[in-house]
């Protein structure tokens, strides 16, 4: 069986690329105690968000697995024909910009 991912799943993101957590802060410009923050279930901002995914976390450790495979993967397939690498990099950017916004006004 998979190991299903939770949300905003940090430690899987770390153990992937090899990071530790004061190497990513350092990496994204922040301090250590905010990445501590998001292991422990804290969300970043929009712009350390942009900078995860720039680093190469991906979707299914940014909204866990279930809703990886319910909402952005059935999405994605649906306009796979479009995806190049650059517009699959803008379909993941746009798809943080709509987190951090219903997270930041979950009444949108």
């Amino acid at each position: 069986m998979a190991m299903e991912l939770k949300i905003f799943d940090i430690p899987h993101f770390l153990n992937r690329k090899g990071y530790t957590q004061e190497g990513l802060a350092k990496e994204i410009g922040c301090g250590t105690s905010n990445v501590g923050m998001w292991a422990k279930g804290s969300f970043p901002g929009f712009n350390k968000l942009l900078k995860l995914v720039e680093l190469g976390m991906t979707m299914e450790e940014i909204f866990g697995t279930k809703l990886y495979k319910k909402f952005i993967l059935p999405s994605f397939e649906k306009n796979k024909e479009e995806a190049t690498p650059k517009s699959e990099n803008e379909f993941e950017k746009r798809v943080c910009e709509v987190l951090v916004k219903h997270l930041s006004n979950p009444s949108l």
